[in-house]
């Protein structure tokens, strides 16, 4: 069974775009201007209070144009833009409204608010707050929910001055606007909250989280260098670093292929190293667990009094910043880990070297299997587990060499063999997902003949017409014991011009890894237990496979 969010732990996916198939998530992203009017189609606005309104290459979040506009007013409250929906739901359906914006003019005052509202459809009365306001700034996202008391409303985006000042010359640019109905998509009573949604949101806009749900995806594996500088693709460094490399010596490697080296310069007493920008990587004052190796090379490249020093600093700078570990680094291969809060849901993690007697020119410390972990988020608020938990866990994972430990107790195997038929409107899609698997050797997936006897049928559902509740996922794999096996497409989830071919084929080789025998491992393999937009069979998939089916000499 392939879940699109779990239950009791939401899991954001990178395919949520094609989650929510109604359309008044795209309710305006600014993208045309087919009336010339420098606002975005779809959009309303007051005619009056605008000195200047395009459609800009600035500052976008999505797509490729957000909305700028400059106010010219006396009134301290405006509706600066709005639009009418209709069809939103039923009523107390929960209607969740996100939108990023970035204030643009220092002549805004200091005070100055910015609301998202709703009023009666093809109205101005029946206000009242989706949230509750905050100061504008720079760059920020608003969201808030709103109860639906009727199942049309407008939205308005309304700035506000505390003071009652005017309005006058404050510029801002508006994007990435959303509005989900929270409980068509995931049911009454099981809606994600503000937090839960904006994540979602993020990594449906990211290819590539930094941050993780899932417990053994590292954020700085350094398998990667796309910028071919030396350096692991989601990392950055500082001039204090002298030379950039990274090595694959078993020595200095726990994870994969390759570790980190960095050789620092002389002279100070602390050097920055290696750090990474994390944006909205939780809640204030969420838990977190970092877990990372690291070793000096040896012969006498740096001091004995060298520390390795971690630390953590506000978003993309190096102000406000805490030690959270401090260690002596050895030739030998370290590892560290702890806990830490902090106030922020975006920071800078920071890899850095410390010696009160100076640092030696050259010295060169080696850095691999770097993890950050959102406790909070992964467990929730109370019930985190301590790092001595935390450390027993990643003690007992072989980094080097994963074993497989997902395997399902059924499988829909005969003789080392899989036969297959069905009616889904997706067999074109099932023959190149059996051939994916078959390029493993092991197990032949056919189709079924006269002559053979069917192990598997492939069914597409929808509704009441699907064996289980399909609201959360997207496949379903169905052990029948003494009769063929069922594989259920969804296609709530999986018809439509806007589902790519990589979303119905991740969801089809993984609902055939069932009938495999194997279970949910983690992304970014196949058998990963949410969809997302891939075919490629991963690491662990094939180690599973093999582990399963390979037949000892």
């Amino acid at each position: 069974m392939l879940l699109l969010l779990s239950a009791n732990n939401i899991r954001y996916t990178n395919a949520a775009n094609n989650v929510f198939t109604d359309s008044v998530n795209d309710i305006g992203n600014f993208e045309s201007d087919s009336n010339n009017d420098g606002v975005g189609d779809g959009w309303s606005y007051n005619t009056s209070i605008l000195s200047s309104k395009f459609l800009s290459t600035s500052y976008v979040y999505d797509g490729s144009y957000s909305q700028y506009l400059k106010l010219s007013t006396t009134n301290a409250v405006e509706n600066i833009l709005y639009k009418d929906l209709s069809q939103l739901g039923n009523v107390d359906d929960k209607i969740y409204v996100q939108v990023s914006y970035r204030k643009m003019t220092s002549q805004c005052d200091a005070n100055t608010k910015i609301y998202l509202k709703k009023t009666n459809y093809y109205s101005t009365s029946g206000y009242a707050n989706i949230d509750s306001g905050e100061l504008i700034t720079t760059t920020q996202t608003l969201k808030g929910y709103y109860t639906l008391k009727t199942s049309s409303i407008r939205i308005n985006l309304t700035l506000q001055n505390e003071d009652l000042n005017d309005l006058d010359s404050c510029g801002l640019i508006i994007d990435g606007l959303y509005i989900y109905n929270t409980t068509s998509i995931f049911g009454a009573g099981n809606e994600p909250e503000v937090h839960e949604m904006e994540k979602y949101i993020l990594n449906h806009k990211s290819n590539n989280p930094v941050l993780t749900n899932i417990l053994y995806e590292s954020i700085g594996d350094f398998e990667d260098d796309t910028d071919s500088n030396g350096l692991g693709a989601k990392w950055k460094t500082t001039d204090q670093v002298n030379g950039t490399y990274r090595s694959t010596h078993p020595d200095n490697v726990s994870s994969g292929s390759y570790a980190q080296r960095l050789q620092f310069n002389g002279g100070s007493t602390y050097h920055q190293g290696i750090f990474v920008n994390l944006y909205s990587a939780g809640d204030s004052n969420d838990l977190y667990y970092y877990y990372y190796t690291d070793r000096e090379r040896p012969n006498g490249y740096c001091n004995a009094s060298t520390k390795q020093r971690i630390r953590i600093y506000d978003f993309n700078s190096y102000s406000n910043g805490e030690t959270i570990g401090d260690h002596y680094i050895s030739t030998l291969e370290s590892v560290r880990s702890g806990t830490f809060t902090t106030s922020n849901s975006n920071f800078r993690f920071s890899l850095m070297i410390s010696d009160s007697n100076g640092i030696k020119d050259g010295c060169q410390v080696y850095y691999d299997n770097v993890h950050l972990i959102n406790l909070t988020e992964n467990y929730g608020k109370g019930f985190e587990p301590s790092k001595s938990e935390m450390d027993a866990i990643f003690s007992s994972i072989n980094f080097e060499s994963l074993d497989c430990n997902y395997f399902n107790d059924s499988d829909s195997v005969f003789d080392r063999e899989i036969h297959y038929d069905g009616t889904s409107i997706y067999m074109p899609e099932v023959h190149l997902a059996a051939d994916i698997w078959n390029e493993l050797y092991e197990i032949p997936i056919e189709e079924d003949t006269l002559f053979t006897i069917n192990d598997l049928y492939f069914i597409d559902c929808l509704d009441t017409s699907c064996r289980e509740s399909a609201t959360t996922w997207a496949g379903l794999y169905y052990n029948r014991l003494y009769e063929d096996d069922h594989i259920y497409l969804n296609l709530e989830y999986l018809f439509g011009d806007d589902v790519s071919n990589e979303f119905r084929m991740n969801v089809i080789i993984h609902e055939i890894g069932h009938a495999l025998g194997l279970h949910h491992s983690f992304h970014p393999n196949i058998m990963n237990s949410y969809v997302i937009e891939s075919d490629i069979l991963g690491d662990m998939d094939i180690v599973c496979y093999n582990e399963l089916w390979v037949e000892e000499e």
